[in-house]
């Protein structure tokens, strides 16, 4: 009798955190994937429920490190607006943590009551600013001829000089004993 009171328990702790959590309607996709400080993103929402009827346009705020995209939908749905996804510009902000959260708002005509949900709450990333780039070195077209002018020249003289070291090579070998009998001495 005990295990089925656990069980029961277990089952309804586990159906109250559920129930209890905040309900996601939206999934997002940032364009670019990994925004960068000082530069414009969009936000591509998609709704759980497939097709949707987007508003055509939103605000966006910023209170402290939450950034909120805010759709205010109304009773009437315009034919254009109804698709998988649509793309919000968010802007651009500073480098650093945010929450992204989007914030739907149904205003009905009365008696129809209008109200406001977080539909989507996650953490957002966006990091430093490009890179300055270290330009790279270049030479003018006088400096590279000059430059293979030189190397030409140089390996003309190393080969001028070339059998004078294998001479020199040759005579240091057979004098330090190299492929020569050695003697012991006493």
């Amino acid at each position: 009798m005990a295990d089925i009171r656990i069980y029961l328990v277990a089952i309804s702790l586990v159906l109250f955190a559920e129930y209890s959590r905040a309900d996601t309607y939206y999934a997002v996709e940032f364009v670019p994937s990994s925004p960068k400080a000082g530069e414009d993103f969009v936000a591509r929402l998609s709704h759980v429920w497939g097709m949707h009827c987007w508003p055509a346009t939103a605000s966006v705020t910023q209170a402290g490190s939450t950034i909120v995209l805010n759709l205010a939908y109304t009773d009437a749905c315009d034919a254009d607006n109804v698709a998988l996804t649509h793309d919000y510009p968010l802007g651009a902000y500073p480098a650093g943590s945010y929450t992204f959260d989007v914030k739907a708002c149904v205003y009905n005509a009365p008696p129809l009551p209008s109200s406001c949900n977080i539909g989507l709450e996650i953490p957002l990333r966006i990091g430093a600013g490009k890179a300055s780039a270290t330009p790279v070195p270049t030479l003018s077209v006088r400096a590279l001829v000059a430059l293979v002018i030189g190397l030409l020249l140089s390996g003309v003289r190393s080969k001028k000089v070339q059998p004078a070291v294998r001479a020199f090579k040759s005579t240091a070998r057979s004098s330090s004993g190299y492929g020569a009998s050695s003697r012991l001495l006493p």
